[in-house]
């Protein structure tokens, strides 16, 4: 195979990749909660149909969880693990509706910009982030993925 870049920009593309597949865990998670809450907890909250978008999903899931017979602990612990993920939906947007708009070539290192709606025109936001910050970010998602992974096996053990 040719040699179309150098080892530190195949490595922050490698990084990329993993980032994805880490974030790609935890949306899975979040929708089998959310399966959860509509088909074993019975729809706390009655909605119509299950929500589409990652807002929406959050949105679901922190009315579904106060609805919940909990105590406080474990009511407060979940919604903080659906908040920490909700954080991290941030640079996730970036990366996946934006596109790669600065780069040297050599640095492992790139700036993602999307445009935003912002009333009759667009707001361009910009993230820049490095091999490093990838695959720290990726860990922080695997991370937050054990414990959504954790909630649904108690859900499937616990209320079948």
């Amino acid at each position: 195979m040719g040699n179309f870049t150098n080892s530190t920009d195949e490595a922050f593309f490698g990084a990329l990749g993993r980032y994805i597949v880490s974030w790609a865990h935890v949306e899975s998670h979040v929708n089998m909660l959310i399966h959860h809450m509509f088909h074993i907890l019975e729809n706390p909250n009655c909605n119509e149909e299950i929500p589409r978008n990652f807002k929406r999903k959050v949105e679901f899931l922190r009315k579904s969880i106060k609805k919940l017979p909990l105590d406080c602990r474990k009511t407060d612990l979940l919604l903080g693990i659906i908040n920490d993920v909700n954080i991290k939906a941030d640079l996730r947007h970036h990366i996946v509706h934006g596109a790669i708009t600065k780069h040297k070539e050599g640095t492992g290192q790139a700036t993602f910009s999307k445009l935003d709606a912002a009333g009759k025109t667009f707001k361009v936001k910009e993230v820049t982030i490095d091999t490093v910050g990838l695959l720290k970010e990726a860990n922080a998602l695997n991370l937050a993925g054990r414990p959504l992974r954790e909630i649904n096996q108690i859900i499937e053990e616990n209320w079948q």
